[in-house]
């Protein structure tokens, strides 16, 4: 399994490369954790996360609008038109790829300790929308409840 952290590419699967989520989580209380599971286990975990990230209604346009097939083709949610550098270079935002990092960590953990009855679908965790909130769009969120 490949991991594809290029910005704004038509075959990207992740926001952050594995060592990117390795550093976030190096600080973290929750290193230990991280660590007891294989490179394939948060591989997997980081293109689910990624998936469900990308279901939410963010603000704006994504950088690229090229229709799907195009060589310029977006394949992820982000970048967004409002994410460019003082260089003007696309980025993804850091908090996007620490709700990526929250959300993979939120997958192996429930993984590692399925809760009885829990039949429910995996949803976001509430790190993860905490980290994605400034980019989400109020208007979508308003329509939900």
């Amino acid at each position: 399994m490949t991991l594809d952290a290029t910005i704004g590419g038509n075959a990207s699967n992740v926001y952050s490369t594995l060592a990117e989520t390795d550093a976030y989580f190096a600080n973290h209380l929750k290193f230990a954790l991280w660590n007891d599971f294989t490179q394939a286990q948060k591989q997997r975990a980081k293109i689910m996360a990624t998936l469900m990230i990308d279901r939410e209604k963010f603000k704006q346009d994504k950088a690229s609008i090229a229709p799907i097939g195009s060589d310029d083709f977006q394949r992820l949610e982000f970048p967004r038109i409002y994410c460019y550098d003082n260089d003007g270079e696309l980025y993804i935002p850091e908090e996007i790829k620490m709700a990526e990092a929250e959300q993979a960590l939120y997958l192996l953990d429930d993984m590692a300790e399925p809760k009885d009855g829990d039949e429910e679908p995996p949803h976001l965790c509430q790190a993860a929308r905490d980290f994605l909130a400034p980019h989400l769009n109020r208007m979508a969120i308003i329509g939900r409840m």
